[in-house]
């Protein structure tokens, strides 16, 4: 789940970058609500007082070299700080670039 959260706005940055101005921000918006949910998801599994590395993640690369992730707690406070804000700093991104709120109800 941690590579996922880490490729994930790579891919979609790479997205953006063949779009349009409008898809770009729909996909943004996307994969930052994606995002939030992954972290949602580490914040419910989380075990406190269980081991001190958790998620964790190892693929030897080659030779001496490994991809190895895992969190502890204060990681896990600062991966939802990160969601949320992103979350929350979106928000206001599609009114202040001109296409329609997509936050505001239509009546």
């Amino acid at each position: 789940m941690l590579s996922l959260m880490i490729f994930l706005p790579l891919l979609a940055a790479a997205v953006c970058l063949f779009v349009s101005a409008n898809v770009a921000r729909w996909t943004a918006l996307a994969t930052t609500f994606v995002l939030f949910a992954l972290g949602c998801g580490l914040w419910a599994n989380y075990e406190v007082g269980g081991p001190q590395w958790q998620f964790t993640e190892y693929a030897p690369v080659f030779g001496r070299f490994a991809w190895a992730l895992g969190i502890d707690g204060i990681a896990l406070m600062l991966i939802m700080l990160s969601v949320f804000r992103s979350a929350s700093a979106r928000r206001g991104t599609a009114s202040r670039h001109g296409s329609a709120n997509i936050w505001q109800r239509s009546c």
